[in-house]
């Protein structure tokens, strides 16, 4: 019997101002993907789009997941407690599934991407913007 494939999983955002020094320390950009548990789109765009990536990536970029209807709180930026509706707030995520391209010190590095094409240009408009935030990073 043939068994179904495992669900890709994203390392969690659990400290921001660790994987903020990270990706400064190597100069590239930190992509966080903003869901919710009980989103279809989320999965998608998790298993088909920035999991494949993250495998590939060889350091070109830092890849994290936040699961905004666990109401987790993160080591923020600045080190101190931060609750996951403040960061949702403070990068004005509204919708999901949401990707956030961030360079050093919260800098958005590159525009965020928003929902899921489902015309399939949505691999496109995701190296446009991993490769905007590269070269800003």
């Amino acid at each position: 019997m043939r068994q179904a494939p495992t669900a890709a999983r994203l390392t969690g955002l659990r400290d921001l101002r660790d994987d903020l020094a990270q990706a400064g320390r190597a100069r590239v950009p930190l992509i966080v993907l903003f869901s919710r548990s009980d989103c279809h789109f989320c999965h998608e765009v998790r298993q088909n789009y920035l999991y494949p990536l993250s495998k590939t990536a060889k350091g070109a970029f830092i890849v994290r997941e936040l699961v905004a209807d666990r109401s987790e709180r993160i080591v923020g930026a600045d080190g101190a407690a931060l609750a996951t509706d403040a960061l949702l707030k403070s990068l004005e995520v509204r919708f999901f599934p949401t990707v956030v391209f961030l360079g050093s010190g919260m800098r958005i590095v590159a525009a965020a991407l928003v929902g899921l094409d489902r015309a399939g240009f949505y691999s496109a408009y995701l190296d446009e913007r991993i490769a905007t935030a590269i070269s800003k990073a």
